[in-house]
């Protein structure tokens, strides 16, 4: 056998196993679809991904389709059983999403100082050196009066190092 030969073997031998593979998957999602269907409690193997779903549908309300799927899932199993896995009382929630969906505040330390970078960079007037303002901030610039003229020649020197 050659390395043509052979090469083509291994190549149908993969396609073979990924159709296998696409079939397995394809009949653990029909059989998943069907325990959420017809079965009154949620599958054990199912809690997690359930679970995380109806978390994410509370804080995702930008996406109407997680709160349609929410819906169903409380006639399904009913508002107690949602309301668990709300609150992720049970800790079963996917911990990814958990961390992703959080809403998390920067340090004010941190935000001072990159207020304080940007304020000393833009040359803004009413800054004391921990970030508080001293006055209402004055947008303008101090060495140019015309705001668009500077922001021109910052555009036009970034151009330059690229």
């Amino acid at each position: 056998m050659n390395k043509v030969e052979a090469l083509n073997a291994l190549t149908s031998h993969l396609e073979r196993m990924q159709a296998r593979h696409i079939l397995l998957c394809e009949a653990k999602y029909a059989n998943s679809l069907y325990k959420l269907t017809k079965l009154r409690e949620c599958p054990s193997e199912m809690i997690e991904e359930v679970n995380t779903v109806i978390y994410a549908a509370l804080r995702l309300s930008e996406i109407p389709e997680l709160a349609q799927i929410k819906n169903q899932l409380i006639l399904r199993y009913n508002k107690k059983f949602v309301d668990r896995a709300t609150e992720d009382r049970d800790l079963t929630v996917d911990k990814n999403i958990i961390a992703r969906l959080s809403a998390q505040t920067s340090d004010q330390h941190i935000i001072d100082k990159y207020l304080e970078d940007i304020a000393r960079e833009l040359d803004v007037e009413g800054m004391k050196t921990n970030g508080a303002l001293t006055e209402p901030v004055k947008f303008v610039h101090k060495t140019h009066n015309n705001d668009m003229d500077d922001l021109t020649r910052r555009l036009d020197a970034l151009r330059k190092k690229d």
